[in-house]
């Protein structure tokens, strides 16, 4: 039976891959854009309104790089333990939502989405369930909305995917987030994760 690190280093492999395209093409898209910005901006008398539409896409795509750049290199740390809950789901739709807008797909996370507390158990174990049950939604539904609470001491994220049908979730892992604490269960229309929190 893999080891929750392997698990999770397998699922973080699948979360990159996924993003890698979109980073690429949000860094060539901000160097496309000032290239226009300079290009434009080097003539004589050139006015403010001839830059301004590409100065605003490269901000944009700018802006997606450093959110999928952060949320990779905080994904890539060791996970603090005890560790909060809320980052990690927001650290995967940064990296996961980019690609599925390309294909007219949306990956939503409902906002304000409430402090979902810190949690005791492995904080590999809360990226391994968050990470591999957006990607099982994320895989097959057009439309995935995610939100969360915190009632009684446990935190919970739900991952609506419509109803669409989702490819089995690995046993092997779900028996290794249960022993861990983590509770990951599938029904109809969602994916729910239930996490002990402090």
């Amino acid at each position: 039976m893999a080891s929750l690190d392997e698990l999770w280093l397998e699922t973080f492999s699948r979360v990159c891959a996924r993003a890698a395209h979109d980073l690429k093409g949000a860094l060539n898209g901000v160097s496309v854009n000032l290239e226009v910005v300079r290009s434009r901006a080097s003539k004589p008398n050139a006015p403010a309104t001839a830059v301004s539409k590409y100065a605003e896409a490269a901000t944009q795509q700018l802006t997606q790089v450093i959110g999928m750049t952060e949320a990779v290199l905080g994904l890539g740390r060791p996970a603090p333990e005890p560790s909060e809950v809320a980052p990690v789901l927001r650290r995967m739709a940064l990296l996961l939502g980019p690609g599925l807008e390309t294909t007219g797909r949306r990956l939503e996370v409902v906002e304000p989405l409430p402090d979902l507390g810190t949690t005791p158990v492995s904080g590999t174990a809360v990226r391994l369930a968050v990470g591999a049950a957006l990607l099982a939604a994320t895989e097959t539904s057009a439309r995935v909305v995610c939100a969360g609470e915190v009632a009684d001491g446990l935190a919970t994220i739900c991952i609506d995917h419509g109803g669409v049908p989702l490819q089995s979730l690995d046993k092997d892992m779900m028996d290794r987030l249960r022993e861990a604490g983590v509770r990951l269960e599938t029904s109809a229309h969602r994916i729910t994760i239930a996490i002990p929190c402090i």
